[in-house]
């Protein structure tokens, strides 16, 4: 079939007539052969060609091929209407045989598209074929794909395609992060709707005659899935040099950059001074859900010498109706803490678990639930074996939360509360020196409804109105009504007390409402908005102090304005904001000494304020924000009754009241949005300074560069005054194709603990990522090496695309 046009020119059946002159081929192709025989045998007239090697000089769209034999078959009856017997035309259109389908698959297109429609053969001759088989040691290279196999019979009446011993490269995409994906099977056939089904069966991305790696399975199904496959393998194991080492979950997955081959995301090796000496696995997998869900799982089972068995489990379940995010861990631990924490805080027992089940519902266009649950056996399962996010992360709660946003209002109700009361991360778990412990919030039933601001009146305002001379009146409100419960916590606790102990809770309930209003005035580029925002609260002080309390909280407020605006050559535009707001808050009702405070509502004390900010910012030709500075400076009339907001720099707790807050400038730079000669460089900077004193009490500033795909780094300078001062560096440097860099080591300049330190040199193999390291963690007192080995393709990204692995067998 490949020569058909070829052979229409050089060989006819055994009988007469003789077949006509072929058509002129329309692409240039070469092809060569030892021998041709022709027989009829039956209803068939068949053609074979010995040693056969073809090849296309079109660039474009290459094509080779070599078998040792090529057999064509043809409808008798049919060959010799096509040739002009009026006989058999006669006989054939009494008795027509079935249309074949269309061509669909990937495997049949090589010898429709590919071939038979570029060389321009008469629709006759198509109908006409019954198999085309190619046998002995067969070579084929068409359309990105590669494919090697002892024998290949196509179909076209059935539309089907089956090779035997294939070995089969898929074109370029089809594979995950965009290495090729290669298919070994004992056999494989492609139905006539495209999918394919392989028996005895390997899938890699290794293009040696022996794979490095393999995943092994018994039944592999390809379904034809946007320009590429979903597959279902079953019964998998993974298999190294050919040899079956391990058995493997086979989970469903796509082609593509998305999806994995395998479910082994990678081995780690490790010995360091808290477990000993540890192995872990890291299994992964996901499978659609229904019709527009996606359920994605990773496990990680492992051993650790001086702790046992540990088993973690993550889910994460995407569709439409639900959302869910699980983190599942448990162990029965055989050794001792080593953490520098286990010398004050205690487990009850050997029994560790740690779960986290974040859940989302919608309902309906503009509600929706949220579900969470957290439970941890004991204060040590975060800092010793989630040590990284422990450092990071907030405290985790269980919660029931209800959400409605309408066109102009929010209505939330919460219930939370942390069900195992040991939840902490370092900020939160530590109280200041010298001072009483610190305290966490239970927030039970919590219900808030707010109306957003809305325009309600205009008025007239001459010249600051606009353009029709009149300014809009804004007003928004709302209310929230709850019971809260405030408990001490004690993580370092004194001798012979335990922490987190049940002390008698204080509990209340309080009803807040508050309502806003505004005016908007614009004169230019000047704009102005008094206003004014009331706040009542009342609470119910419960059992531990008794008696009910109120309070009342008027606050007056005017903003004033500039916008600058200047433009550039070449596109540049130059934004300058200078803004002030005055802010004058009083409160009425029970002293504010009598109600412990539970957030920042609770917090507020009568007192005035002028912010003073100053914004600039540089936007680039390309539309991005090219560079953003503010300076953010307070001012207290009255420096013995400071109004102290959170959202605006404050002074720290201890400091004298002085007029003058602390002067804060916050900075980005992203030169990367114009041009390309700095596109990896980012530069964020934060600085606070007491002007009192002339001293800098705070400074935050990070540096990332990515000069090119192969080189990241970056350093961050964190400065707390009293409190921390460190450094931090870290690169990640593909040194060459075969070798890889990765340090993280932070620099203290303080006495006390730093991060965790790392070092680790990468050795890129043909299939495999080797990865050497050694780690420190400073904070819990942890030394150890590591070595891990993943497989390449999920690490990287190919250089250049494997074609021709195939064709230089060949």
């Amino acid at each position: 079939m490949i020569l058909l046009a070829l052979l229409l020119g050089c060989a006819g059946p055994p009988q007469e007539p003789q077949e006509p002159a072929p058509e002129p081929v329309r692409v240039e192709l070469r092809a060569e052969w030892e021998r041709l025989e022709s027989t009829e045998e039956g209803d068939r007239v068949i053609y074979r060609f010995h040693r056969l090697a073809a090849a296309s000089a079109d660039e474009q769209e290459p094509f080779r091929l070599r078998a040792d034999r090529l057999d064509l078959s043809f409808d008798r009856l049919s060959w010799r209407a096509l040739l002009g017997d009026p006989e058999a035309a006669a006989e054939r259109a009494a008795h027509p045989l079935p249309e074949p389908p269309p061509v669909s698959g990937l495997l049949a297109r090589l010898w429709s598209d590919r071939l038979l429609d570029r060389l321009g053969l008469p629709a006759g001759v198509r109908s006409a074929l019954l198999e085309a088989r190619l046998s002995g040691s067969v070579r084929i290279e068409a359309g990105g794909l590669e494919l090697a196999c002892a024998e290949l019979v196509h179909e076209p009446p059935r539309g089907t395609t089956a090779l035997t011993d294939a070995d089969l490269f898929l074109p370029v995409g089809q594979g995950p992060n965009g290495w090729p994906l290669r298919v070994i099977a004992a056999a494989l056939t492609e139905a006539e709707d495209g999918s394919l089904e392989a028996r005895e069966a390997a899938l890699t991305t290794c293009d040696e005659q022996i794979p490095h790696y393999a995943l092994q399975v018994s039944v592999l199904r390809g379904r034809p899935a946007g320009g590429s496959y979903a597959w279902d393998p079953e019964g998998g194991w993974l298999a190294l040099g050919g040899r079956r080492l391990l058995p493997l979950p086979t989970p469903a997955f796509g082609g593509g950059a998305g999806d994995s081959l395998l479910s082994l995301h990678g081995v780690r090796l490790g010995s360091n001074s808290r477990d000993g000496q540890s192995v872990e696995l890291d299994l992964r997998g996901g499978a659609p859900v229904g019709g527009e869900g996606r359920a994605d799982w990773r496990l990680l089972p492992g051993w650790r010498s001086r702790r046992g068995l540990p088993l973690a489990a993550e889910l994460a379940l995407r569709t439409p109706e639900w959302t869910a995010d699980w983190e599942l861990f448990g162990l029965r631990d055989q050794g001792e803490d080593r953490h520098r924490l286990a010398r004050t805080v205690r487990r009850p027992d050997d029994t560790r678990y740690r779960a986290r089940l974040w859940n989302r519902f919608p309902l309906g266009d503009s509600w929706r639930l949220d579900l969470d649950l957290a439970l941890t056996s004991d204060p040590l399962v975060d800092p010793e074996f989630f040590e990284a996010r422990w450092r990071e992360q907030d405290d985790a709660l269980s919660e029931a939360y209800l959400h409605h946003a309408g066109a102009g209002s929010l209505f939330e109700a919460r219930a939370e509360g942390r069900l195992d009361r040991v939840g902490f991360t370092p900020l939160q778990g530590f109280g200041p020196p010298g001072g009483n412990p610190p305290r966490i919030l239970e927030s039970l039933p919590v219900v808030r409804w707010q109306a957003f601001p809305r325009t309600v009146a205009t008025l007239p305002a001459g010249p600051l109105g606009g353009a029709d001379g009149r300014a809009a009146l804004h007003l928004a409100w709302g209310a929230e009504v709850g019971r809260f419960r405030l408990r001490d916590r004690d993580l370092l606790a004194a001798a012979g007390r335990p922490a987190f102990r049940s002390r008698p809770a204080l509990e209340r309930d309080r009803l807040r409402a508050w309502l806003e209003t505004s005016l908007s005035l614009h004169l230019g580029g000047v704009f102005l908005r008094p206003g004014a925002r009331f706040q009542g609260l009342a609470y119910d002080q419960g059992p531990a102090v008794g008696g009910a309390a109120d309070r009342t909280l008027a606050e007056g407020f005017v903003e004033a304005g500039l916008v600058l605006l200047r433009d550039w050559e070449h596109g540049w535009q130059h934004r300058v904001l200078p803004q002030a707001r005055l802010r004058k808050l009083s409160t009425g009702g029970d002293p504010a000494g009598r109600l412990p405070g539970f957030d920042t509502w609770d917090g507020l004390r009568a007192g005035e304020a002028l912010e003073l900010g100053l914004r600039q910012q540089w936007i680039a030709p390309s539309g991005g924000l090219w560079a953003d500075v503010e300076f953010l400076l307070p001012y207290y009339p009255d420096p013995r009754e400071p109004l102290l907001d959170p959202v605006f720099p404050v002074r720290r707790p201890g400091e004298p009241a002085r007029s003058w807050g602390p002067a804060e400038l916050r900075a980005t730079w992203t030169p990367g949005v114009q041009g390309e000669a700095l596109a990896g460089v980012r530069v964020e900077t934060r600085i606070r300074q007491d002007l009192h004193r002339a001293k800098w009490v705070e400074q935050f500033a990070r540096l990332s560069v990515r000069p090119h795909e192969r080189v990241e780094y970056g350093l961050a300078f964190r400065r707390v005054e009293g409190l921390v001062s460190q450094l931090e560096g870290t690169i990640d440097w593909r040194l060459s194709s075969e070798w890889g860099l990765r340090l993280r080591q932070p620099w203290n300049f303080r006495p006390g603990a730093t991060k965790r330190s790392e070092a680790a040199l990468l050795r890129y193999g043909h299939d495999f990522v080797f990865e050497f390291g050694a780690e420190y963690d400073q904070a819990g007192g942890s030394r150890g090496v590591f070595f891990r080995l993943m497989p390449r393709f999920l690490a990287d990204r190919p250089a250049a695309t494997k074609a021709g692995a195939t064709r230089a067998r060949m």
